[in-house]
């Protein structure tokens, strides 16, 4: 099972990262637990060298298989965002090329601000909410099972959510990674 965060200081639990210099930064104050947590940023124009694309991120590495149930947890605060684009917060990629098959994004549905898990493309919504406020906290718990009859749940703050199609679960398929 793989578990990270930041309180080493560093990246060293993580597999990797992408993005530009000192665009993933350690900080030492307003955890939402422990002593640390990361500053992710993105500014227009950014173009990560690796991949060419504007993001900054780390990366597990962990690979799933068919019957594999996981849970994700994000631990979040959105601290500015510009909100006339859309922005990914979370994402699981599998082998395949091209955008991932989940991702947790914010996206911009005028007038509101939404907190979504969707695949990368946009194409499947799963699960969407209102966008939390601005500096405030929020935990995402979501809980995949992968394969060809694989699901999905979703908890915000502790509460469980309802899904696209009404119920707290949902099937996808498929679902792999």
């Amino acid at each position: 099972m793989f578990a990270a965060d930041f309180e080493s200081g560093d990246l060293t639990e993580w597999e990797h990262s992408q993005a530009i210099s000192e665009r993933i930064e350690i900080v030492d104050d307003d955890a939402a637990e422990g002593e640390r947590a990361a500053r992710f940023e993105v500014r227009g124009g950014d173009e990560e060298p690796g991949t060419g694309a504007q993001r900054a991120e780390v990366v597990s590495g962990v690979e799933y298989e068919e019957g594999d149930v996981r849970y994700f947890r994000i631990l979040a605060r959105i601290g500015s965002w510009d909100h006339d684009h859309w922005g990914m917060i979370w994402q699981l990629h599998d082998d395949s090329t091209g955008s991932p098959p989940l991702s947790l994004q914010q996206e911009v549905d005028e007038p509101e601000q939404l907190l979504r898990l969707m695949t990368g493309d946009a194409s499947e919504i799963y699960w969407e909410s209102e966008l939390p406020d601005e500096g405030e906290w929020f935990e995402i718990v979501i809980r995949v099972e992968f394969g060809d009859s694989g699901s999905l749940r979703v908890w915000l703050n502790g509460e469980e959510e309802e899904m696209a199609n009404g119920e707290t679960v949902l099937v996808v398929h498929p679902l792999n990674s």
